[in-house]
């Protein structure tokens, strides 16, 4: 019969020990190993076993400064990869501004496909600036748009003008040709 409350605590050390083993390399976010030691936790402390119960709340105790320092480190890692999305995303604003007032037409439009691409591929960061520099994007895609249409219609329209100008040369010859 005792070796039936040996076994619970047994099962309970493996389990502190696994927890440890994941805390330790990493493998678990620091807010599921929290999650995880609290309901240990109640798991020793409630527990019919026969064993070292204190000696496993002390090792989960004693986890808890290693996450302290792994929810620290992904602040900072989070913080890094913000600032490095806001500076390509800055960087793709002021290129896309500068297409804008360009007249690369064909280029142009691929350039700007290419970047909405790389834009939709980056992750979000905080949503004033993310929105501020997708509002200057878009008007800067939207001013290049604009402008290119109106060329193409400025040279379509040249282009009936000329047709029609032909035109009349040629009838003028007809009628030259016919007298």
């Amino acid at each position: 019969a005792l070796a039936f409350y040996v076994r619970r605590f047994e099962a309970l050390e493996v389990e502190v020990s696994l927890l440890s083993q994941r805390v330790g390399a990493g493998k678990v976010s620091p807010e599921e190993a929290r999650k995880a030691i609290s309901t240990l936790r109640s798991s020793v402390e409630s527990a019919n076993a026969v064993g070292d119960l204190a000696g496993l709340i002390e090792r989960l105790e004693q986890l808890k400064p290693a996450l302290a320092e792994q929810s620290e480190a992904r602040k900072a890692e989070r913080a890094q990869q913000q600032a490095q999305t806001r500076e390509a995303k800055e960087g793709m604003v002021a290129e896309a501004e500068k297409l804008a007032q360009g007249n690369d037409w064909r280029g142009g439009v691929n350039r700007f496909r290419a970047l909405l691409d790389e834009w939709k591929a980056l992750p979000r960061i905080d949503r004033a600036t993310d929105d501020e520099l997708w509002h200057r994007f878009s008007s800067a895609r939207t001013t290049y748009t604009r402008r290119r249409k109106s060329q193409f219609a400025e040279q379509s329209a040249k282009r009936d003008e000329a047709k029609q100008a032909k035109e009349a040369i040629i009838a003028d010859a007809r009628a030259l040709a016919d007298t």
